[in-house]
């Protein structure tokens, strides 16, 4: 059973948890619609909107978080994707709002979590971060994607991939 504490506490980790989730938060707009020419160039390199569950990267040192830094779960790294769903919404569909967006990725991504890291997430040493839809893309591309990642709760990095409990938080 989740308590109202952990609820609000998961629900303004997504905007104040980790620098990543801030970055991503803040660069979702980019990341989903930006000129991809002015994209930092990173080793390993994968777009953040291509990323799919299983892959682990670190986050970049600055918030141009278009493109990030694909590394192998078994070295230290700051995230690992664990889903990715498609709103609801057709390609004529209005832009519901940012925050029912946020509120129906933020839910999707949760109801995604245990399948993956293999524990409820209210048991879990672990953070969920959704990177959903902004006006621009929804409007302009029809993107209805939703990229669900995982940090570690004490905003270390994780060891290890996460599905099924295997990894572990670092920090």
């Amino acid at each position: 059973m989740t308590t109202p504490g952990r609820r609000v506490r998961h629900a303004v980790v997504v905007l104040l948890a980790p620098a990543l989730l801030v970055a991503v938060a803040a660069s979702a707009c980019s990341a989903f619609g930006g000129d991809e020419s002015s994209a930092t160039t990173v080793p390993n390199g994968v777009r953040l909107v291509d990323l799919e569950p299983g892959q682990c990267y670190l986050a970049p040192a600055n918030t141009d978080v278009r493109v990030v830094e694909e590394v192998p779960c078994a070295d230290p790294h700051d995230a690992e994707a664990y889903a990715t769903f498609a709103l609801e919404g057709g390609p004529d569909a209005p832009f519901p709002g940012g925050a029912d967006v946020q509120s129906q990725a933020q839910e999707g991504c949760l109801a995604r979590f245990a399948d993956y890291v293999g524990q409820a997430y209210e048991d879990s040493a672990y953070y969920s971060s959704a990177v959903a839809p902004t006006r621009r893309s929804w409007n302009e591309r029809g993107d209805r994607r939703v990229l669900c990642s995982v940090l570690a709760a004490d905003g270390g990095r994780l060891e290890g991939g996460v599905a099924d409990g295997a990894g572990s938080g670092d920090g």
